[in-house]
């Protein structure tokens, strides 16, 4: 998601809000809603599981044309859909969800590929998940 301030608030010098900050308003304002008791705290826990399935699918399970499948980049990571102070709590929280579904084999174990027999004779190269054309045409 490119980080592009969305808009500004003039509370407090300038805060800028940008689109790594719409799940975490996303989610307080559903708290917001359901601590008035305006809704129910089950659309909270709806909201709150469907974002991370959405996620595991796409981070994990989605086919692609060239035979991989998800997004094995680090810059798509759950943690950073949050602002940086809250990233580092938001990783711990999602890596044991991980390591729980790893070990029900749900998903495997995210390995990283490094391919050097290809071009042995003319040098050593490295390719790594994320850097194909698709993943970049995706990315813009």
């Amino acid at each position: 998601m490119p980080d592009h301030v969305l808009f500004k608030l003039p509370i407090a010098g300038t805060i800028k809000f940008r689109n790594r900050n719409l799940p975490l308003l996303l989610l307080l304002g559903l708290v917001i809603v359901c601590a008035a008791k305006l809704t129910e705290w089950v659309y909270f826990w709806m909201f709150l599981c469907g974002t991370y399935a959405g996620f595991i699918y796409l981070r994990y399970l989605q086919k692609h044309s060239n035979g991989a499948r998800g997004d094995e980049s680090e810059a798509f990571d759950f943690a950073t859909f949050f602002p940086n102070v809250l990233q580092p709590p938001v990783g711990r929280v999602v890596n044991v969800f991980h390591a729980i579904l790893v070990k029900l084999r749900i998903l495997k174990k995210h390995q990283r590929k490094y391919n050097f027999a290809e071009s042995l004779p003319t040098g050593i190269t490295v390719t790594l998940p994320g850097s194909s054309h698709l993943d970049a045409e995706r990315r813009k």
